[in-house]
């Protein structure tokens, strides 16, 4: 998948079993327009359904993540129906799309993520920030809670007294303090950046496809339902993937390698 789509500012294009997705509209700050939300949400679900793709890198073109939406189409929608279906099918498709997809995602952050920008990079698996690069909770500026599943997500990141500070507030975080906080993986120099990315995009590489998503799934999962529930799931889960080929292969290849450690 190599593809370039003009209006929306999306770009998408695989190299090396990484998929990367660029929101490409620098002159301002990446925000996010309708056509820009339906653009990304159809990156995401082709990468997904790509057997080619192990990991989605989202990033921002132009030293920005994404400032959030585009405030030029804010105060149009007037009537209730209509803005409820915007918020389902638009503004939340996005943030279900990438939580519920096997592909693990990694965010690399730069310059600003507010908004829907900042839910978008935190609703991914891994994230990584360049130093001076800015999380922002903004929707409570413009009269609205926010629509990206904010807030179902940050209180499972950094607990209720964090998550309401951050909400209701709309203080910028920034990226040393996100790390410290565990809002985000790690905190780097911007020249590190890419190549600590691309640590983590070897990393996950090297997972099984399915295993690694039925991993992200399982977490998610873990902090919604009851234990005995939940163990009926990962006993499922875990006996699909003991009879499948790519694990009796991996288990030859360790029995290969005597030194090898980390056996479960």
């Amino acid at each position: 998948m190599n593809t370039s789509v003009g209006e929306p500012g999306i770009q998408a294009a695989v190299a090396g079993g990484i998929c990367t997705i660029t929101i490409d509209r620098p002159a301002v700050r990446n925000a996010l327009n309708v056509a820009g939300r339906l653009a990304l949400h159809d990156a995401l679900v082709a990468a997904d359904a790509d057997p080619a793709v192990g990991v989605v890198v989202l990033t921002g073109a132009g030293g920005q993540f994404c400032s959030g939406g585009d405030i030029n189409e804010f105060g149009r929608v007037v009537d209730e129906k209509e803005a409820l279906a915007y918020v389902s099918e638009v503004a939340q498709a996005v943030f279900s799309a990438m939580r519920t997809m096997g592909t693990p995602t990694v965010a690399r952050v730069e310059g600003v993520a507010a908004g829907a920008g900042m839910f978008l990079a935190l609703g991914c698996d891994i994230v990584v920030a360049a130093e001076g690069a800015r999380f922002i909770a903004s929707h409570l500026r413009l009269g609205v809670p926010p629509d990206w599943g904010g807030m179902w997500l940050l209180p499972r990141l950094v607990g209720l007294a964090r998550a309401k500070t951050l909400l209701l507030t709309g203080r910028p975080v920034d990226a040393a303090t996100a790390a410290q906080w565990g809002l985000i993986a790690e905190c780097v120099p911007a020249a590190r950046l890419d190549e600590v990315v691309e640590g983590y995009c070897r990393d996950l590489l090297s997972c099984p496809r399915r295993a690694a998503g039925l991993t992200r799934q399982g977490i998610d999962r873990s902090l919604d339902v009851a234990l005995e529930p939940f163990l009926s799931w990962e006993a499922a889960v875990a006996a699909e993937a003991m009879v499948s080929r790519d694990h009796h292969e991996r288990v030859r290849q360790f029995l290969a390698r005597p030194d090898e450690e980390g056996a479960p």
